[in-house]
């Protein structure tokens, strides 16, 4: 991709194949990434039964129960990811020439190697565990494969196994792969390869390309010590505030998300840095954590938010359009999570840490420069038109790599595998389930869903403002159990109808939607976003939970504010 940016623009050229071989390599990292991210327990699940109960016995069975699904679901993949690319073998790809098998082939191999790491887990608790979790799983497997179709309504069938998986405990792809899978056999509409194909197809997206690059600069970002230069620009800026370091906290998350794009990546960058010393200095950890899970939200908001990302792929809204218009409600959450530090700080006795020194802000900004400069390469470069999102990323890692290599020299070459690594987990983290939901979501399409719902949603709601308050209804209740990319692949392409038919912007829409599900990772149950503060600052996450009140009822007020005169600014 950076060989493509500098044809482009340095030689005028264009290099044709670039794109295809760029999209093919995402295609694999995201489903190898399945393996690797299960060996590491990074795969996001939303409720795992098992560890909420007391009586060991049963706990072990639902978590055997969870093992032999999620290797029934990795076998399906297995074995109809292979099958599609022995059919597809003979077609060439459009650029590169070469099998279009290399696609399909991803989905099969990625689904094996899930099913050796989770027959390799099995087998080290003990040998007759892992025969019964093969046993089980292969059963499972075949059952799905062989189910007579027409047992129940495909919507209900395939919302009843993907709640049944995910209160086992089953990751949330694994659970919506598994549910398309139920889902097309239970419809006898097609044959299950093609849910290998639309695993594959769902991240076949050159705009997807983007996450990666952006979760890969925030990693070199966090790790080559330029958040601390942050952290002191921010100090300089809002430190002499009441409750500073929370100030502090929410500055640094704004700056941040505008580098990585994740929430969940600019909670635990920032949070990692930023927690531990407001504990230090007498914050109360339930308050430390609160404030950094609601920092956390603004990777939804600024520009290069994944989300929004997403949701531009999903809907085909400009994603420079979405960037420009999620920079003033960004803003706007900032200056109300600042303003319910300043009311909480006062009520904890929070003091002012330190006095506003004019001369510091210029000091800091030249120690901050590099860094920030990359919010300019990003930001620029996309809503600039010089590059696309994906171009830009590249361009940031780049920028990012050299800063940290050899400016700044605060990152080793050693830890550049590392840092890879850590990226490609987290990218995985994303866009498994990201492939996940868009199998869901062709189902679901492909049954008749979307025009039934936006019939029942058109028959009672007649203006834009009343379609969009019940959208967000809708998103409230799917953000208690999903994260943002998925319910937007999943529950977007359903609405799309009845939003074109009741002229509702999509832009103030995907902009409200930002704002949705960010109160929906600080809250319970899903509550990504305060578990991992929690853990970070090691308190209980229902005390931060309670903490975490006053900022997602500041976040609701601004989803208020949008939906009502978001048209004022969203023009």
């Amino acid at each position: 991709m950076l060989l493509q940016v500098f044809c482009r623009y340095v030689l005028n050229a264009s290099l044709s194949w670039s794109e295809e071989l760029t999209r093919l390599l995402f295609v694999w990292l995201t489903f190898i990434g399945f393996g690797v991210a299960a060996r590491r327990g990074a795969l996001p699940t939303i409720f795992v039964l098992g560890d909420r109960i007391a009586n060991r016995m049963a706990a072990a069975a639902l978590n055997a129960a969870r093992d032999a699904l999620s290797l029934a679901v990795a076998l399906l993949m297995a074995v109809y990811g292979f099958q599609l690319a022995r059919r597809v073998a003979a077609i060439p790809t459009p650029a590169l020439g070469v099998s279009a098998a290399w696609f399909p082939l991803a989905v099969g191999s990625g689904g094996a190697l899930l099913a050796l790491q989770l027959f390799a887990r099995a087998a080290a608790r003990s040998r007759a565990g892992a025969a019964g979790c093969a046993a089980l799983g292969g059963l499972a497997a075949i059952a799905i494969a062989c189910a007579p179709a027409g047992l129940a309504p495909v919507g209900m069938t395939t919302a009843a196994v993907f709640i049944l998986l995910s209160l086992v405990g089953v990751p949330i792809a694994l659970g919506l792969a598994g549910a398309a899978f139920v889902g097309l056999a239970d419809s006898g509409l097609a044959d299950l390869e093609a849910i290998a194909r639309q695993l594959s197809e769902g991240v076949n997206s050159f705009l997807l390309l983007a996450i990666p690059f952006f979760m890969l600069t925030g990693v070199i970002m966090s790790s080559g010590g330029l958040a601390e230069r942050l952290v002191t620009f921010a100090q300089s800026l809002v430190g002499w505030m009441r409750g500073g370091l929370a100030q502090v906290d929410i500055v640094v998350s704004a700056i941040f998300a505008d580098i990585s794009g994740s929430a969940v990546g600019d909670a635990a960058s920032v949070g990692g840095v930023l927690i531990p010393q407001m504990i230090r200095r007498g914050y109360p950890p339930q308050f430390a954590a609160a404030v950094q899970a609601a920092g956390g939200t603004l990777g939804l908001l600024f520009p290069p938010a994944t989300a929004l990302i997403v949701y531009s792929s999903v809907t085909d809204v400009p994603i420079s359009s979405l960037f420009a218009a999620a920079i003033i409600p960004g803003a706007i959450v900032t200056v109300a999570f600042m303003a319910v530090n300043a009311l909480m700080s006062r009520r904890l006795g929070l003091t002012a840490e330190a006095r506003f020194v004019a001369r510091e802000i210029p000091r800091s900004l030249v120690s901050a420069a590099l860094p920030l400069f990359a919010i300019v390469i990003i930001l620029g470069g996309i809503l600039g038109g010089v590059f696309t999102p994906t171009e830009s990323g590249v361009v940031a890692v780049a920028y990012s790599l050299v800063v940290a290599l050899a400016a700044m020299r605060s990152l080793r070459w050693r830890a550049v595998p590392d840092l890879l690594i850590e990226a490609a987990i987290g990218t995985a983290r994303v866009t498994t389930i990201l492939a996940g939901a868009m199998g869901v979501s062709w189902l679901l399409t492909l049954t008749g869903i979307p025009a039934t719902i936006s019939t029942a949603l058109l028959g009672n709601v007649s203006s834009p403002l009343g379609g969009i308050l019940v959208i967000n209804v809708i998103f409230l209740i799917v953000h208690t159990v999903m994260e943002a990319a998925p319910a937007i692949v999943v529950v977007t392409p359903i609405l799309l109808p009845a939003i074109a038919a009741l002229h509702i912007d999509p832009i103030q829409l995907g902009i409200l939607i930002m704002i949705n599900s960010g109160i929906g990772m600080i809250l319970p149950p899903m509550g990504i976003l305060t578990f991992l503060t929690a853990s970070i600052a090691k308190v209980g996450a229902g005390k931060v939970f309670r903490a975490v009140v006053p900022y997602a009822i500041a976040l609701t007020l601004v989803l208020l504010l949008v939906a009502f005169a978001g048209g004022l600014w969203l023009a």
